[in-house]
């Protein structure tokens, strides 16, 4: 079972949409993937289960109110605004490494959406990992935001906690290349993901507004409409660069 976790300290970044693509991706292609929600705004979970209210979230495994099997049930461990009354600090950082090892058996892989912060259930998660994806625009403030992400709280894990978390790769979303901007910070990106020792993935995730349309609607992101906007093309081309890097 391999774990993923997608984040940056900038919001608005595809950071979710990138997990949810990646979550709706890798079981098109029959694996078992388990997702876990860890944003309180819980995008992910209303993306992933179209509406409908999660049987088990991210509350229950902390207050320790509800069996793991529910989460079982719908592949999902979900998130809503009630985290934001739990004072995350206190929790343990290795609870949802421990949880993991008991459902290991059942999945391939388990994909994570953060908050956009360096939290302590962003700690939880990368604790937990085997891989970080890195979403960010041609953006100077998202660039910086995973630099920052980088050197608060994944270069922490890696010492303390998770000497074998590995930066999987940084996937450019938002992506307009008519832009002189974009052409100048493609660069400075390139140079970045040296310095992490990582990649950018040759897939660009284009903007589009079926992307908008399927969460509004409650529709799968991959497949609705027929899946043929830019982006949905574009995130399908990313998993595949994703799963061919696994071989």
């Amino acid at each position: 079972m391999k774990v993923i976790t997608i984040t940056n300290r900038k919001g608005g970044i595809g950071k979710t949409i990138t997990a949810q693509a990646l979550y709706e991706g890798l079981k098109s292609k029959h694996y078992r993937v388990m997702g876990i929600d860890l944003d309180q705004q819980a995008n992910f979970t209303e993306s992933v289960l179209l509406g409908k209210k999660a049987p088990f979230t991210i509350n229950d495994l902390i207050m320790e109110t509800k069996p793991i099997k529910d989460a079982v049930s719908v592949d999902f461990i979900g998130s809503n605004m009630k985290l934001a009354l739990i004072d995350t600090s206190k929790i343990d950082r290795f609870l949802l490494k421990k949880t993991l090892k008991d459902i290991s058996k059942l999945y391939d892989y388990v994909i994570i959406d953060t908050p956009p912060s360096a939290n302590a259930l962003t700690y939880m998660a990368l604790a937990c990992s085997d891989y970080v994806i890195l979403p960010s625009e041609c953006d100077i403030y998202a660039i910086t935001g995973l630099v920052e992400m980088y050197n608060t709280i994944i270069k922490s894990v890696k010492a303390k906690d998770n000497p074998t978390l590995k930066i999987k790769g940084i996937l450019l979303t938002r992506y307009n290349p008519r832009t002189l901007i974009t052409n100048k910070l493609e660069s400075l990106l390139n140079n970045v993901a040296k310095s992490l020792n990582t990649q950018v993935y040759k897939t660009r995730i284009r903007e589009s507004v079926a992307v908008r349309e399927s969460r509004a609607l409650r529709e799968p992101l991959l497949s609705y409409n027929g899946g043929k906007s830019n982006a949905q093309k574009d995130y399908k081309a990313f998993i595949k660069e994703f799963l061919e890097s696994e071989e």
